[in-house]
């Protein structure tokens, strides 16, 4: 299956719309667990610090009543320590805003300040980034009864580093999800398309095989597939049905004709010993010629309906299309035709040998009706990819393009200069038995310049 192919086939847009679900589905999942883990994350560290706020300003209120300074900045300065001065940075002003002391201040630079500005709210808060503190800070601003504003900045990075941990691990999952979701939406789309597959498994049973009796074994695996089914193999009936019909009439028609001109024929048969034993003979010609069309008719039919009566086996193409070359040797030195081959041998095809010796006697025979004495005929077989091509080339009058398509149909006979006799179904039978062969059949020519005849059969 070439890679279009694939793409176009409904396993692949199962198992594709499976993964571009689970894709679209892991994508919003994960935004929004990470968004949920940052607001949770903040709200814990938020409460956290409303408590740290409250324990600092009822530790230091003593000493802002009895304006112990020394004390106040010592107690700031081991709050911070102990929480790591790099992650926190305690700030202590007047309840007009005004700076009074802070912790150490050698990661916290930018922050120092020397008044803020005063709100109503108990708890207030603001966040902010700079060259220190890359991750940013939330700053809290602690409005105390007993008339000092507390201020804690706490560096974000350890929520940062947590919150990227959960991403890398809520992006682990997402990935395993997908990977196992790939793997079950393939097993999945395979199981839903067991009866699609036996569809065609049956379908084309039938065409290779040309076996009409083929049905599909129900169930498939699904309800829809059984409904197809079911309406396959009411068709098929259906099919067997006319086909036997035709089959039927056909040897009626064919008994109907035969009949009555054997019986001619062994009139004229035993006509052979008298006078006009010259007309008897010429009777018995001409019976035989039509026996012969009814055959090639019937012979058609058969291959047309889907029921050719061959003796399918494999072989090498080539070694009919070089007996035909030896058989109209005689034909192609009396009219000094040079034959050029290029027969490549080794490859198989399904085929009947009587039938495929037949098509290729059909196009030599053809050529050489058609060739100018001392022209050139080039028959070759050749292995394209999984096909094999035989072709015929002649260097006769050609045939117009209107008329390309009409030499494959029954009783077409090529208008030319050239005198040929024939029943006008050498053509017909040709393409009848190659197409029930899965091959095709072409003509190829320009008006003056010779045709070329192109059948294209599948290796077995």
């Amino acid at each position: 299956m070439t890679e279009a192919k694939f793409r176009q086939s409904l396993s692949f847009r199962l198992v594709a719309g499976t993964l571009a679900g689970f894709v679209v589905a892991s994508i919003i999942s994960l935004s929004a667990l990470l968004l949920a883990l940052d607001h949770y994350l903040r709200h814990q560290r938020d409460e956290q610090l409303k408590t740290q706020a409250l324990d600092l300003s009822t530790h230091i209120a003593g000493f802002w009543r009895d304006q112990a300074w020394s004390s106040l900045e010592s107690e700031l300065q081991r709050f911070a320590l102990t929480r790591g001065s790099a992650e926190q940075f305690v700030q202590l002003f007047d309840e007009q805003g005004q700076w009074l002391m802070s912790s150490d201040a050698n990661y916290w630079t930018h922050q120092r300040q020397q008044s803020i500005k005063i709100t109503s709210q108990l708890f207030a808060w603001h966040d902010f980034e700079n060259q220190e503190h890359a991750n940013g800070v939330r700053v809290l601003n602690f409005n105390s009864p007993d008339g000092f504003i507390l201020q804690l900045n706490e560096d974000q990075s350890a929520r940062k580093d947590l919150l990227r941990s959960g991403q890398k691990m809520a992006t682990g999952a997402a990935l395993f999800v997908l990977l196992v979701g790939g793997v079950l939406g393939f097993f999945l789309s395979r199981a839903a398309l067991r009866g699609v597959f036996k569809l065609e498994a049956a379908a084309q049973r039938v065409q290779q095989d040309m076996n009409l009796a083929e049905r599909v074994t129900l169930p498939t695996g699904s309800a829809e597939t059984d409904r197809v089914a079911h309406v396959l193999n009411s068709m098929l009936d259906r099919i067997n049905e006319l086909v036997d019909f035709q089959k039927n009439t056909m040897d009626h028609i064919a008994h109907d004709v035969r009949s009555p001109v054997t019986r001619l024929r062994a009139i004229a048969e035993h006509a052979l010993g008298d006078e006009d034993h010259e007309w008897a003979g010429k009777v018995i010609g001409e019976c035989d010629y039509i026996l012969g069309l009814v055959k090639t008719l019937l012979d058609i039919s058969a291959a047309e309906a889907g029921i050719p009566n061959w003796e399918w086996r494999c072989g090498d193409p080539a070694t009919a299309v070089e007996a035909a070359c030896d058989l109209f040797e005689p034909l192609f030195d009396k009219k000094n035709i040079r034959l050029e081959k290029d027969l490549t041998y080794g490859a198989s095809i399904r085929m009947d040998e009587h039938v495929w010796q037949r098509v290729v006697a059909n196009l030599i025979d053809n050529a050489v009706k058609f060739s100018d004495e001392e022209s050139c005929v080039r028959v070759s077989i050749v292995q394209e990819g999984t096909d094999i091509v035989f072709a015929v080339v002649d260097e006769g009058p050609g045939i117009e393009a209107d008329y390309l398509e009409k030499v494959f149909q029954r009783f077409h006979r090529q208008q030319s200069g050239h005198t040929t006799h024939g029943s006008g179904l050498g053509l017909a039978y040709c393409r009848a038995s190659v197409e029930a062969m899965a091959g095709s059949i072409r003509c190829e020519s320009t008006f003056g310049e010779g045709a070329k005849f192109v059948v294209k059969v599948p290796l077995a």
